[in-house]
């Protein structure tokens, strides 16, 4: 599937595969499972528990109606795309020159 257009040198970030889409699904699967069990654990003690899976599902939605707009509306720009862009070249300049990396890293 493609969505957006690329930023130049980004090359694989505006493509969304099914590894993503299957990884992100087992994930929520896995969080789903663990709680559900934590709610039945928790509600006999804790009557407030009955809001705790109506609470994380929205959470949930949220967060990934966020990342998605962040990411395909956006365009790859932002304060954490810039990041992990410093980051990458960071990385490769290590492989070169650590010592120098270092200095970026910890100067002040």
């Amino acid at each position: 599937m493609y969505f957006g257009r690329p930023l130049s040198g980004i090359n694989f970030m505006y493509e969304l595969t099914i590894f993503d889409l299957l990884s992100a699904s087992l994930w929520i699967l896995i969080i789903g499972i663990y709680s559900y069990f934590h709610y039945h654990y928790n509600i006999r003690e804790r009557p407030y528990y009955k809001y705790y899976l109506y609470g994380l599902s929205a959470k949930m939605f949220g967060g990934i109606c966020f990342a998605l707009i962040y990411s395909f509306y956006y365009d790859y720009t932002g304060d954490t795309y810039t990041y992990y862009r410093d980051i990458q070249k960071l990385t490769t300049f290590f492989y070169s020159e650590p010592i120098n990396v270092i200095r970026v890293i910890f100067q002040e």
